[in-house]
């Protein structure tokens, strides 16, 4: 597989939407491909032993989410399943995105794209080729067992190593028949938490417009403000996790510099100004305000946590109506979501334990990977974006917009 990230874009060719099997395949992908170890293991059995890493995925996929052990015969049907495909447009697109590698950043982002499009159509014929798969989540048995059965029957020998990081991958791997809705359970929450940009404020719409307007500043460029926009978010995320912290404008800075060099575009002061004012002015969305005075009226404390600096929050807070009570940045904790520390700062300030609280969040690898290490409830917004939850876990409500959950905190007798 080509390098790939756990949050993909919404797919802009209007293709229609993959089938729930395909879509679920896809995700388990990446999500198992982005830890640590796993690509390298893939890419060494790729091109040293001429390995299907779709079909490994595939193998491993049928096991945890269907119990469904494989046989050397089902391994033989599925390579012939792909293998024009692969010969004549998914090889020759991975020689091509490595040629572009060294070469212009926006011809290497085209060539991965199409690369990715490519292995998620060589998905879609192994699951067309594999053999009715059972019941969607049965009962009983030992998935990771049957998964760890299927690598077994596709890898060469003497791959112990790569194996055993497979593995260990899988092991943090829940079978998606064991994850249910707990449906919020346990007494009402004197807190509610709040993820702040993409849940309660408009990111997306307000960054492609910061960003625009940066671009709008580089005279014949070609560059495309979502190129952009996700080189920059690779190096924000890889930023916050340097020791010590960085102030989130600093990342946001440092982000934006390396990502436009990354591009060929030149970068001077104004351009990190007109990002992190953009930040601060970014609204909320239409709903937002009059579901948290609702809340309040439900008698909620309200507290956002979030992955910035004060000063460029207040901006946005001073926005939602006076309905926060509590305002949790990184800057304070010295620490960006994932990372327990943030969350832990959070619940001493406000006097609460994990489980006394309910968090609200729409950034599904920020604060949903949060919610499942950690162990608080957690009702997730899902605006469209594409963005997906971590193949893991399972939020423990979901719902379109904020204004949803006052409606269902009444149906539940929290109101």
């Amino acid at each position: 597989m080509a390098d790939v990230t756990p949050a993909m874009p919404r797919d802009p060719s209007g293709k229609p939407p993959l089938s729930a099997d395909a879509e679920d395949f896809w995700q388990f992908s990446l999500a198992l491909y982005g830890r640590p170890g796993i690509a390298a293991a893939c890419l060494a059995w790729q091109d040293g032993h001429g390995l299907d890493v779709n079909l490994l995925l595939l193998g491993l996929w049928t096991g945890m989410r269907h119990g469904r052990r494989l046989s050397r015969a089902d391994i033989v049907r599925l390579e012939q399943a792909v293998a024009r495909w692969n010969a004549a447009v998914l090889t020759p697109l991975r020689a091509a995105r490595l040629a572009l590698k060294p070469g212009p950043a926006t011809l290497y982002a085209a060539a991965k794209a199409l690369e990715l499009d490519a292995e998620r159509q060589a998905q879609g014929l192994l699951l067309d080729a594999l053999p009715a798969l059972p019941a969607r989540f049965p009962n009983g048995g030992d998935d990771h067992a049957v998964a760890a059965a299927n690598l077994d029957i596709y890898l060469p020998g003497g791959a112990g190593a790569e194996r055993s990081a497979i593995l260990a991958a899988l092991a943090e791997i829940q079978p998606k028949r064991q994850r249910m809705s707990t449906m919020l359970p346990g007494t009402k929450p004197e807190w509610l938490t709040f993820d702040c940009y993409g849940t309660l404020i408009q990111w997306d719409e307000g960054l492609l417009a910061a960003v625009e307007t940066i671009l709008a500043r580089q005279p014949g460029t070609s560059v495309d403000a979502r190129t952009l926009l996700q080189i920059h978010d690779k190096y924000e995320h890889e930023l916050e996790q340097r020791r010590p912290p960085m102030s989130f404008r600093t990342v946001s800075a440092e982000g934006l510099k390396l990502a436009m060099a990354e591009l060929g575009l030149s970068y001077d002061a104004a351009d990190i100004e007109i990002l992190t004012s953009g930040i601060s002015g970014m609204p909320p969305f239409p709903e937002v305000v009059g579901a948290l005075g609702e809340l309040k009226r439900q008698g909620f404390n309200l507290c956002i946590i979030s992955n910035t600096d004060d000063d460029i929050i207040a901006g946005n807070v001073a926005q939602l109506g006076g309905h926060i009570d509590r305002v949790i940045t990184a800057q304070q904790a010295q620490a960006y979501k994932p990372s327990r520390r943030i969350f832990d700062y959070a619940h001493e300030a406000i006097g609460v334990s994990k489980d006394a609280i309910v968090h609200i969040c729409a950034s599904p690898h920020l604060d949903l990977v949060a919610a499942r290490d950690i162990g608080f409830r957690c009702i997730w917004i899902d605006r469209g974006t594409g963005r997906q939850a971590p193949v893991d876990y399972t939020p423990d409500e979901t719902f379109p917009a904020v204004d949803r959950v006052p409606a269902f905190f009444t149906s539940i007798g929290w109101a």
